[in-house]
């Protein structure tokens, strides 16, 4: 069952579209329906859908302001009432669109798309948080032990812990570092080419990972370099495998 969020601030326009929706794929649900770039940050935040219809202009902004807020992770097949010039950059960018009205038949398309090419929708979404961020992803962290400040690369970072409210780097020479940053924080602001959140504790660097195993209910366990302290085991939460799979073979 594919889980299918709406942002749309018109009423009739969003029971439409679930209407269409529905006669062509039985297989989905739909999460909801938001109206607003807040209340789309919102349940982004809990929810993590398998494809998200959005229009480009909602009731408090424009859509696009959801991307600088949190890190976007779903499909996306944007609806729109834009002119050609802006759908010309939809195109460049690959996302797929929907011009309003909708077309019973483009929306069966845009679908088929989303069904043969669910990965490349992937590789969208982390062009569109680039275009978000205008591209500046965190290149370095500064941390202080006693008197002395560190400055750390992004290519020297193997993963971060979060433990007991706090948050630690973890280069790969093996040295750890307090920062004063939250995860969900790092989430919007690290490459997603080369960081996953895999848990709530960890977020990890792909060139940390050395092994990776199959573990119970659809997990996979991870073998770092360095170890984390402890020991302790790393694994893959349930809701985060399914996404993990698709980011390790980008």
């Amino acid at each position: 069952m594919k889980k299918v969020l709406i942002i749309e601030d018109e009423d009739v326009a969003a029971e439409s579209l679930w209407e269409e929706v529905q006669t062509i794929r039985e297989d989905f649900q739909l999460i909801d329906i938001v109206d607003s770039v807040k209340g789309s940050v919102s349940i982004l935040k809990k929810e993590n859908p398998d494809l998200i219809f959005m229009d480009v202009h909602l009731s408090d902004g424009n859509s696009f302001e959801i991307f600088k807020e949190i890190q976007v992770k779903a499909p996306i097949i944007f609806t729109t009432a834009f002119d050609e010039y802006a759908i010309d950059a939809f195109n460049h960018n690959s996302v797929h669109y929907l011009l309003k009205p909708i077309d019973p038949k483009k929306l069966e398309e845009a679908l088929e798309k989303f069904d043969a090419k669910e990965l490349e929708f992937g590789n969208v979404l982390v062009k569109l948080n680039e275009l978000a961020t205008g591209g500046r992803f965190k290149k370095r962290f500064s941390a202080q032990i006693r008197d002395k400040i560190h400055s750390i690369p992004i290519e020297k970072v193997a993963f971060f812990l979060g433990e007991d409210k706090y948050v630690y780097l973890f280069s790969k020479e093996g040295k750890k570092f307090l920062i004063d940053q939250t995860l969900r924080e790092l989430e919007n602001e690290l490459d997603p080419n080369d960081f996953f959140r895999i848990n709530r504790k960890f977020i990890v660097g792909y060139s940390s990972i050395v092994d990776m195993l199959a573990y119970s209910k659809s997990r996979v366990k991870l073998s770092l370099d360095p170890e984390p302290p402890n020991p302790m085991d790393v694994v893959v939460s349930v809701e985060r495998s399914p996404a993990f799979k698709k980011w390790i073979s980008r």
